[in-house]
């Protein structure tokens, strides 16, 4: 909204004259960036005027205060950090509602709000209230490869999910029903459902623990079995969409060269088989 002072108008004989605004535009109006011109004259009692005597004009510069940059270039820590605003000029009085990506935990503000600051007149973004406004990433400790295989994440990772590989012909142990070759970590900063990876083993049994996409030929320190990994890992993943969209690899940034893969050891040949129940005479009857 503008104002501005009436002028003041002097007459040495008529001490009551006023000046007359001869422009459609009202104190307290909202007007748009621009200078604008408003036209004044006066009269006296008996309706003399004179152009150079008694017109002047009143000039108004209507500025937008906006702010230079987007919401959150001048915070300290943006990562997985998103927006929306009630206005995309960013001007005065916008504000920003903030969240995170992946079910992140926001910490701090969620408000942004675009402000003139009182010193230099400018736009500058503040919070409403609270500490600085950031993503709380969840962290995990660190997982070993398992020995005989491999293991890959994502490396743009904010919600850590790891993949275990067995090189041909070994697959991991039977640790549990939940367990399928994944470890994805949890807001506690613990491994779900495991705290680390088995070993690869080559078992006897007809069962295969981990997918067929987790099983990988050749010699995984070769970068053209790497490079195959993380085909097949890409693969599998797509048949947990789930654990994509709140864990790894958001969205469109899901691609094979985000995905790290990591060699375990080469050890010798662990074959568990099936225990033949045996029968001792001496305790029978």
């Amino acid at each position: 909204m503008v104002h501005w002072p009436e002028p003041v108008v002097k007459d040495n004989i008529n001490l009551d004259i006023t000046a007359e605004k001869l422009s459609i535009i009202n104190q307290g109006d909202s007007l748009e960036e621009g200078t604008y011109l408003i036209p004044y004259r006066a009269t006296d009692s008996a309706g003399n005027s004179h152009t150079m005597l008694s017109e002047c004009n009143v000039t108004i510069q209507v500025q937008v205060v906006k702010c230079a940059t987007g919401p959150t270039d001048r915070l300290n820590d943006t990562r997985f950090l998103r927006y929306n605003c009630s206005d995309s000029t960013y001007s005065d009085g916008v504000q920003c509602s903030l969240f995170c990506d992946l079910n992140l935990d926001l910490v701090g503000a969620r408000i942004l709000t675009c402000e003139r600051d009182g010193t230099s007149g400018v736009g500058i973004w503040k919070w409403n209230f609270g500490e600085e406004p950031y993503c709380n990433v969840v962290q995990c400790p660190p997982l070993a490869p398992p020995a005989n295989g491999a293991m890959s994440y994502d490396s743009i990772n904010a919600r850590p999910l790891y993949v275990m590989l067995c090189q041909s012909p070994y697959d991991s142990p039977v640790v549990g029903s939940h367990f399928t070759g994944r470890l994805s970590c949890q807001d506690s900063g613990t491994w779900y459902p495991l705290d680390a990876f088995p070993d690869c083993i080559i078992s006897l049994w007809s069962d295969m623990v981990l997918p067929a996409e987790l099983i990988y030929e050749g010699n995984c320190e070769d970068e053209k079995t790497k490079q195959t990994i993380r085909e097949q890992v890409l693969k599998y993943l797509g048949t947990i969409k789930d654990d994509i969209d709140n864990s790894i690899c958001p969205g469109k940034d899901c691609r094979v060269d985000n995905l790290v893969v990591v060699c375990g050891s080469r050890r010798k040949k662990h074959i568990i088989a099936k225990r033949q129940a045996s029968l001792d005479s001496s305790r029978c009857c």
